[in-house]
């Protein structure tokens, strides 16, 4: 059966929601969504390693712990990186001049048809290829 809601979260928009102000609450309010049948949340493990990085750079190791456990224990899935979403992000990090390492969000949102959630910038290339809720 297909979700009615697809939400794909970027490195972005985990750091929002680690800062709060109002892009952190919208980030909170799909989260919650999550826990509602018809609604799938996906990150890729390159944007988690990517968010880990950052706030291992900017805040205590206990904080940054403490808000992993936390996005871990919500309804948000981890997705492995594998051939399909590698090459989906080539293609389009190639065709919209976009960061390869940036373009793993994207490749999920056209993988699964799902929105992706970001405050990236840079990402206002791909949404020809991909729907994008802007925190």
């Amino acid at each position: 059966m297909k979700p009615e809601e697809v939400f794909i979260l970027d490195s972005s928009a985990l750091l929002a929601l680690f800062r709060g102000g109002e892009p952190g609450q919208k980030v909170e309010l799909i989260l919650q969504k999550g826990g509602r049948h018809g609604v799938e949340l996906y990150l890729s493990a390159v944007d988690w390693g990517k968010c880990y990085s950052a706030l291992l750079q900017q805040e205590k190791p206990r904080q940054v712990k403490e808000f992993l456990e936390k996005v871990e224990n919500s309804a948000l899935s981890i997705v492995a990186v594998n051939k399909k979403i590698s090459a989906e992000a080539a293609l389009l990090a190639e065709e919209y001049r976009v960061p390869y390492e940036k373009a793993f969000a994207p490749s999920l949102g056209t993988i699964t048809d799902g929105k992706v959630v970001t405050a990236d910038p840079e990402l206002q290339a791909v949404e020809e290829a991909v729907d994008v809720l802007w925190l």
